[in-house]
């Protein structure tokens, strides 16, 4: 499950969201950059993968375990991350085109969207062009 935030989060607040979400305490929550294995960290109860990136959504996560029963869905979750990080939200919608995301905001508003191509194959960035983002989007 992956969620692109608009801003960036420091990990202390991170893992309190996680917990939040997760109803589990910040101290249970691991964040790691790099992927390794799971195996070292068989005492957390949410493991994710915390990526710094270019573009309007620097801060990637990959929640890599998680309590069973908990994961709704990227959305859900990254409706539940903005609401209290006070963001934006990328996730991937079920279409097969790499470009084509989801963006979401706390309230639930959600709008299909096509990111720069050349931004996210050259640069690893989302980028939305300012002709294709919702009037709500950096209001």
């Amino acid at each position: 499950m992956d969620v692109h935030l608009s801003h960036l989060v420091h990990d202390q607040r991170l893992c309190e969201l996680l917990s939040h979400y997760y109803e589990c305490q910040a101290d249970d929550v691991r964040l790691i950059e790099e992927l390794c294995t799971t195996d070292q960290f068989d005492d957390c109860t949410v493991l994710a993968q915390r990526l710094s990136r270019a573009g309007d959504f620097p801060l990637s996560i990959s929640i890599l375990s998680a309590p069973q029963g908990c994961i709704e869905s990227d959305s859900y979750l990254a409706i539940q991350l903005c609401k209290l990080a006070q963001c934006f939200a990328l996730v991937a919608d079920s279409s097969p085109d790499p470009y084509k995301w989801v963006i979401l905001d706390g309230l639930g508003n959600q709008t299909e969207v096509l990111v720069d191509g050349d931004a996210m194959d050259d640069q690893d960035a989302f980028i939305i062009p300012d002709e294709r983002r919702p009037t709500w989007f950096f209001r």
